[in-house]
């Protein structure tokens, strides 16, 4: 079996319910979508996944027959507003958004290239156009914890922005929802996902 690339990382992608973690995320290589609007109702938005997977799925292929075998990792996704001080779950029509897959620190553009024409081949998504290979790194963070669908997390979302500040931080950056269970194939109220928040 193909090892887990989450292993080394394990602390990046779990936290409990009822308290933030603070963690240090380190550089990392992703594919990537862009987009804006609201992601509960922008089609594209989760017809990212359909496109991102795909060809994740040809660099895994790809990283195994040159020996590097590993395991894809999670959907995830970045929300943003161009200013922060207006983010919130009551003007989704202005958010921007990316969703991504970390990749292993040892596959190239060239490979990330390879698999991106070997996906074309086989599905023909007009999304696929639009995947970026690029690098990001998002340093220290506070993160939680959230069962249940998407579109009812403001509570949680609540919770880890009280901590920041009663931690005497402030939110930098972009929000992050990292999906560890598959949105496609889990029902809304079994989605586990992690929130986090950038912070300085």
């Amino acid at each position: 079996m193909s090892p887990d690339q989450t292993k080394p990382y394990e602390q990046l992608y779990t936290a409990p319910e009822d308290t933030p973690i603070f963690v240090d995320v380190p550089e990392q290589k992703i594919i990537s979508i862009s987009g804006k609007g609201d992601p509960n109702s922008t089609a594209a938005y989760g017809e990212t996944a359909e496109a991102l997977f795909p060809v994740a799925a040809a660099i895994q292929a790809a990283c195994q027959k040159l020996g590097h075998g590993f395991t894809v990792m999670p959907f995830e996704g970045f929300l943003w507003t161009d200013d922060m001080g207006i983010f919130s779950i009551l003007n989704k029509n202005l958010w921007k958004w990316e969703t991504f897959i970390v990749q292993p620190d040892f596959v190239t553009a060239e490979i990330f290239a390879a698999a991106l024409e070997e996906a074309e081949k086989n599905t023909h998504l007009p999304l696929l156009k639009r995947i970026e290979f690029k690098t990001i790194h998002e340093g220290r963070c506070v993160q939680i914890m959230r069962l249940g669908p998407p579109n009812k997390m403001a509570p949680t979302v609540a919770k880890l922005r009280d901590f920041v500040e009663a931690s005497n931080l402030r939110p930098v950056g972009k929000h992050h929802i990292i999906y560890l269970n598959d949105k496609r194939k889990v029902a809304p109220e079994d989605l586990k996902t992690i929130i986090r928040q950038p912070i300085a």
